[in-house]
């Protein structure tokens, strides 16, 4: 996969779900055009079918992704919003609260 700067990723496993879901979509809008460019022949029509079903598979996994984003307790971006831990009392100059 290629970052923003044009740029060949090494480990495909340190995408973040920002990169792969900016991925997800520009995968839709390229499905989508090609869809609207195909002839009306058999063939045509084969490849929109297969795009139409690959497009329903999208949907519905962004679907399972907010549902369970709104109904799991540990949905799965809670790691990304964990905060730091606070600095030790003793690292802080006197005075300061973090």
């Amino acid at each position: 996969m290629t970052d923003e700067s044009g740029g060949s990723r090494d480990d495909p496993e340190d995408i973040t779900p920002g990169e792969a879901a900016a991925a997800q979509e520009r995968s839709f809008w390229e499905t989508r055009r090609r869809y609207n460019e195909l002839d009306d022949d058999e063939a045509g029509r084969r490849e929109r079918r297969r795009l139409s079903k690959e497009s329903r598979r999208m949907n519905l996994q962004v679907r399972i992704h907010r549902y369970a984003r709104g109904h799991d307790d540990e949905g799965p971006v809670q790691a990304d919003l964990r905060l730091p831990p606070l600095p030790d009392p003793e690292d802080t100059p006197d005075g300061e609260r973090p």
